[in-house]
């Protein structure tokens, strides 16, 4: 009878001591102005499947991507690019009449310390398709870890977004 409660208790006790794992959580849409505003902007947004979950990707191989475990967005990447997105068409006073549907097929690291961001843009007015734009980066790390891999996604995404608004402001008037 000892043994069964002296074994419980132990048990109970490695139990009590084991420590739970912990989540890094990020958020980048941390400045913008705009977020969860109501617009009257029609703005849809996919992603490549492998891209829209919980964990920041890395991909390990040309073919494999992995979603990290420990390291997670706070929330949906989709809702946090698609308020980015937003927040723009809004401080660059993009027309509300138009239809933009953005498509991301890059937004990771990868394990060799590059990170890779792209993205299309269609945009259509009165059902009439009026410009496309589609871009890549593909570059270096500015540090390690998986916060310099956020920051440096972020950063892509705003260069990406200002040369899309530079070139669509020069060729749509």
């Amino acid at each position: 009878m000892y043994r069964i409660i002296f074994v419980s208790v132990f048990a109970l006790f490695i139990s009590a001591c084991s420590s739970t794992a912990s989540f890094n959580r990020y958020l980048i849409t941390s400045d913008v102005q705009n977020y969860d505003l109501d617009n009257n902007y029609d703005v849809s947004l996919s992603m490549a499947t492998h891209l829209d979950c919980n964990g920041i990707v890395m991909q390990t191989s040309d073919v494999s991507f992995v979603e990290a475990i420990n390291n997670k967005w706070a929330e949906p990447i989709s809702r946090q690019i698609s308020a980015i997105i937003e927040d723009r068409l809004i401080q660059e006073q993009l027309s509300d009449k138009l239809k933009y549907k953005f498509y991301i097929s890059k937004f990771n690291g990868r394990t060799d310390g590059t990170v890779h961001t792209s993205i299309q843009i269609s945009i259509d007015k009165q059902k009439k398709h009026i410009f496309d734009y589609k871009r890549v980066i593909s570059r270096e790390m500015s540090g390690d870890g998986y916060e310099s891999l956020v920051n440096d996604l972020r950063m892509d995404l705003e260069v990406l977004l200002d040369d899309f608004i530079s070139k669509f402001k020069k060729e749509v008037k």
